[in-house]
């Protein structure tokens, strides 16, 4: 797309008659430019120029006060943005941040600047002279900046940008006193507005793309390079950028699509030389529907692939997120599993070849209901492993009733039984993480069951029943025990949602984060264990019913993180809404926090 583009562009008769350079405006002009360079290079074409440019660089010359431009800030960031983060956005480093970080105070600082407008504007009004001295100096030095990058012979210049509102051109025609022309692959109504009121011009690439809101951001961000935004100009008119504290990852995901860019276009030329010219690409629709079938319409989660692109966005957010948590909200759901790891044909695993390995194994299974002790013991008569056995148990009453059930008598492949009494708190959740700490390191793998009743459906039992049937049957152990030692990077492995159970939330929409959004205590969870805590939607895959096989060392932050059981809610505590509701979805996150994966098995007929 952007070779076809730049082929385009080099070739346009009607752009080298009325300009005499290109410039391609930060950060989303950044790759853009440099393959117009190559383009450039080997056929000719206007020279092309990067430039830096931004909103917080240019708003004062778009608003007549900070307090118009504060007031046009529409809500569209986290829920928590306070008035110090939007002014910390735009003053960041300078003396009057200092000045107001002294002088307000911390009800003040802590305005939610979206939901307490009014009052964040009052706030405000009181500091608008120190504000507008700043910004006087504040515009010397952007005009410093442009008159030296864009050239006083041009009667217009010509920038490129991604697009939307036409601001860029308000603002720089402001800025140097001439029309700035613009190159969009996208417009809002807004610019068009904006090209009658500064008698500017906008050449769209793809006219129908504005309305992909998704394809839209993946460009802005892709296009970018690995460094903050310019958020002013110092006194020699040189860019001042925000910190960009970028992972290791973040900068190979971006090197890797520049580098195929970049060498994409050189191919390019050096494949059809001369004749390249007379190949362009005058509209960017058919690349941009690609973007937005991959994005939209397939089950794969494509989004997954932009995880370490994190670039801040401090004019709206006090978190960093992801360029895939971003990409959320534009991303229509069909139903509660779209989008998510449920949904995604590759975490189904198989194995078929005879049972390999020597693992170490563990089961723990927590009876609450000792009635269903004769269910499992049928499951486990058969299992075709040796293992060792971990019972908890909610009455101690029944400690001596286990022991005559549960035993290698019975059971041949059980090498050790131990029962734990514990009390009846965290259903099967607390006993697993708190009363199984002490084991966790001793095994390779680990199973986690319990005499699930789930009374409250009239397919409880079918459900459980499949529960053990793909967890404890021994065809399934064969093929379980197989996965993991054909996959080193296996974590942990559960069913697949029932399909009864599938179609009950499905109809009544009952999302996989939680009828109280689980997924909030999940995150604070995560923190506590020292792991990253944002949650994609395309991560959230968890073993519903919450039994599973796994590797403790997968998982370990589960077992050694400081959890104490009277954090866990006293029976009775429902079906949503609890630390064990959220502790339940965290086995898939924490695996992949590890470097492993998580899928889902079920036996075949």
């Amino acid at each position: 797309m952007l070779t076809g583009y730049a082929l385009a562009l080099a070739a346009d008769k009607d752009i080298q008659a009325k300009y005499k350079q290109i410039n391609f405006a930060s950060r989303d002009g950044y790759l853009p430019h440099a393959i117009y360079g190559i383009i450039q290079r080997h056929l000719g074409g206007l020279p092309g120029r990067y430039c830096h440019a931004g909103r917080r660089a240019y708003y004062p010359f778009l608003y007549a006060s900070f307090y118009d431009y504060a007031k046009s800030r529409r809500h569209g960031g986290d829920m928590g943005y306070t008035l110090y983060d939007f002014l910390k956005a735009h003053f960041t480093g300078s003396a009057l941040l200092a000045h107001l970080d002294e002088k307000l105070t911390e009800v003040e600082k802590n305005t939610l600047f979206f939901e307490e407008k009014e009052k964040s504007l009052s706030v405000i009004t009181r500091f608008q002279s120190d504000i507008e001295l700043f910004l006087r100096d504040k515009r010397a030095r952007i005009q410093k900046y442009y008159n030296q990058t864009l050239s006083r012979e041009e009667e217009r210049h010509l920038i490129f940008d991604l697009g939307y509102s036409g601001s860029i051109s308000r603002a720089l025609s402001a800025v140097v006193g001439k029309p700035v022309d613009k190159l969009y692959f996208w417009e809002d109504p807004e610019n068009r507005s904006a090209d009658k009121q500064c008698g500017t011009s906008t050449r769209v690439f793809a006219e129908s793309a504005g309305r992909d809101a998704a394809s839209r951001l993946v460009f802005e961000e892709l296009f970018s390079p690995c460094e903050g935004g310019v958020v002013d100009f110092d006194e020699k008119g040189q860019p001042v950028f925000e910190t960009l504290a970028a992972s290791e990852a973040m900068e190979a995901d971006l090197a890797a699509v520049h580098t195929a860019c970049r060498d994409f276009a050189e191919a390019f030329c050096a494949q059809f030389g001369e004749y390249a010219k007379y190949v362009t690409l005058t509209h960017g629709e058919p690349p941009l529907d690609i973007c937005h079938v991959l994005l939209n319409e397939t089950p794969f989660c494509n989004q997954r692939l932009f995880r370490n692109i994190l670039f801040p966005d401090p004019v709206y957010h006090n978190e960093t997120h992801s360029l895939e948590k971003k990409l959320e909200r534009f991303l229509p759901q069909k139903t509660v599993f779209s989008g998510t790891g449920f949904d995604t044909p590759h975490t189904a695993r198989t194995y078929k070849a005879p049972l390999t390995g020597s693992f170490k194994l563990g089961i723990h299974l927590h009876l609450h209901n000792i009635l269903l002790v004769d269910e499992v013991v049928r499951y486990l008569q058969e299992f075709p492993a040796d293992f060792d056995l971990y019972v908890t148990i909610t009455d101690a009453a029944y400690t001596q009733t286990v022991a005559r059930l549960l035993n290698r008598a019975l059971i041949p492949g059980a090498k050790n039984v131990v029962t734990l009494p514990g009390q009846n708190r965290g259903r099967d959740v607390a006993p697993w993480i708190l009363g199984m700490r002490p084991y966790q390191a001793g095994y390779d793998l680990f199973c986690h069951i319990h005499a699930k009743e789930s009374s409250y459906l009239d397919f409880g039992e079918e459900w459980r029943a499949y529960l053990f049937d793909n967890l404890i049957h021994g065809d399934a152990v064969r093929e379980i025990i197989g996965i993991f030692h054909a996959d080193p990077q296996m974590g942990c492995l559960f069913p697949p949602v029932f399909d009864k159970l599938h179609s009950f939330m499905t109809t009544r929409n009952i999302p996989l984060s939680g009828l109280t959004n689980e997924m909030d205590q999940a995150r604070r969870l995560l923190r506590r264990m020292g792991l990253r805590d944002e949650i994609c939607r395309s991560e959230i895959f968890f073993p519903v019913g919450n039994m599973l096989w796994y590797r403790p060392h997968a998982l370990r932050q589960l077992f050694t993180f400081d959890l104490a059981l009277e954090e866990f809610a006293a029976e009775p505590i429902g079906v949503e809404g609890t630390l064990a509701h959220a502790l339940e979805r965290l086995p898939a996150l924490i695996a992949a926090r590890n470097g492993y994966q998580a899928g889902t098995f079920a036996r075949t007929a």
